[in-house]
């Protein structure tokens, strides 16, 4: 299966990093959380202190750590990707604050990296993670004075973010068409919204209804985090009633977001994702927890700073967040109901982990073909390999053909796979209904040498162009600006 097209790059490819070092597939994977976990946590932190003071980024930043949403995703989803991605909306802000606000240069280098991650991360994440992006870089806009040329090097920075992605993006979506997810617009999967009990009884369960696995999947905000939704818009409320409301803008841009976010998790707003064929692409209505779990945080911040004046007030903030952590996040920071399988498990799988939509049309249910010991075989007539070199995305052998033959190598076909015979090139057949979506193709008697390749398509080729001409422009870019202050101007100290 062409996994490395569908995957998303990040984690991934970290997590194989980090097994070229250790040679162990359980620490490589604990690894790649952990890294998630520092960076995700030093980002909100840094992007929450630069409005706030030290304990009330502290109180922000570990309410943010220990959120449900983030200890579903790796002790019940194990979908590393969402909970990796967390890294990179909070850096993209600070990007924003220090072109728009400071004029510094790297501050363009950070939207792009911000903007690069999440779309290399998790793409469908781009979705949620824009209703809070989208209000920040306005109001962030409107606080430049109107200064074109600082509104416009944010949205260049961007643009070349998504640049740098181009060599995933641009098969991704481009051959898309060729697996059953492909084959429609609509996305969106049945029964996935929330509902009020969601956000009204805040339990982990062990077992939720007809969940098997690790434990009971069963979304919610989190008890500390609603208090703080209701307390924030009460305090809203009331500043209305005060002449200066502008004060208060922060605390009513949180407010509204995290109220924006929970109704579209729930059934009342399907109208929604029926007629914006972009919001129904996160499949999921709850994955917009995902934005979600950032506002408490920010909420949390802010009232502490805004009520608690004096430094001591404040500690007690910290004190008090650690200890309901303590008591009721850190217990449920474990797995249960876990099987152990040795190591070499999980260098193969006949199920798709990416799910059956993810199949390629031409090909049935995996589970359905008969597990070969070898890569290759003599399927009609008389003949045999000499030598084989099987490698991934490569296939070099000798084969001697007694007669006519016919070989199966026993890999789902996908557009890239070039058949080369003594250096020519043949074509391959893969719609054979006894070895539905597997490559198979002839020979004449004798003996050949044949080379089965996994290439680039001209989609792939565009892709990785485009990403070493955002990385060129990127730089060149950045030096520029550096010397010159051609966008910025002069740094504000």
């Amino acid at each position: 299966m062409p996994i490395p097209i569908i995957a998303q790059q990040t984690t991934s490819y970290m997590g194989g990093l980090f097994y070229v070092f250790v040679k162990n597939i359980f620490v490589a994977y604990n690894l790649t959380i952990l890294t998630g976990t520092f960076l995700s946590s030093l980002v909100v932190y840094l992007c929450l202190r630069y409005r706030y003071s030290q304990e009330s980024s502290l109180a922000g930043t570990l309410l943010f750590m220990f959120a449900p949403y983030r200890i579903i995703n790796v002790f019940i989803r194990a979908d590393i990707p969402e909970f990796f991605v967390s890294v990179f909306l909070p850096l993209t802000i600070i990007g924003f604050i220090f072109t728009l606000l400071k004029k510094r240069w790297w501050g363009l280098l950070l939207i792009c990296l911000g903007v690069a991650g999440i779309l290399l991360t998790h793409p469908i994440m781009a979705v949620p993670f824009s209703l809070i992006l989208g209000p920040i870089w306005v109001a962030l806009a409107f606080q430049t004075r109107r200064s074109w040329k600082l509104v416009i090097s944010t949205l260049v920075a961007a643009a070349f973010g998504t640049l740098l992605a181009f060599y995933y993006l641009v098969p991704l979506f481009g051959e898309i068409r060729y697996f059953y997810y492909g084959l429609g617009a609509e996305h969106l999967i049945d029964n996935q919204f929330l509902s009020l009990q969601n956000y009204t009884q805040p339990n982990w369960f062990y077992f939720w209804q007809n969940d098997i696995g690790p434990r009971g999947q069963y979304f919610h905000m989190g008890s500390l985090e609603g208090i703080l939704l209701v307390v924030a818009s009460v305090c809203s409320l009331w500043s209305l009633t005060k002449p200066k409301k502008n004060k208060f803008i922060p605390l009513y841009f949180g407010t509204l977001i995290g109220w924006i976010a929970i109704f579209l998790t729930l059934p009342i707003s399907e109208f929604i994702y029926q007629k914006v064929l972009l919001l129904n692409n996160i499949q999921h209505p709850w994955r917009m927890l995902s934005a979600l779990i950032f506002v408490p945080p920010f909420l949390l911040s802010d009232l502490s700073d805004r009520f608690f004046s004096s430094q001591k007030n404040r500690r007690i903030i910290v004190l008090v967040v650690s200890l309901f952590l303590i008591l009721y996040r850190i217990p449920q920071v474990y797995g249960k109901n876990y099987i152990y399988y040795p190591e070499s498990m999980y260098f193969y799988t006949i199920t798709n982990l990416h799910g059956a939509n993810l199949n390629t049309v031409w090909t049935g249910n995996t589970r359905e073909y008969p597990v070969k010991e070898k890569k290759y075989e003599v399927i009609e007539g008389s003949g045999e390999v000499l030598e084989a070199d099987v490698r991934n995305g490569i296939r070099h052998y000798i084969i001697q053909a007694n007669q006519q033959i016919r070989m199966a190598d026993y890999t789902f076909y996908f557009p890239g796979w070039k058949l080369y015979i003594n250096g020519i090139p043949v074509a391959m057949e893969f719609q054979d209904p006894n070895y539905r979506g597997v490559i198979t193709y002839k020979l004449e008697a004798g003996t050949h040498k044949v080379d089965l390749i996994f290439e680039d398509t001209t989609l792939r080729k565009i892709g990785k162009i485009g990403s070493l001409l955002g990385l060129f422009c990127v730089v060149l870019w950045l030096w520029v600006e550096r010397k010159w202050h051609w966008m910025l101007g002069k740094e504000v100290k």
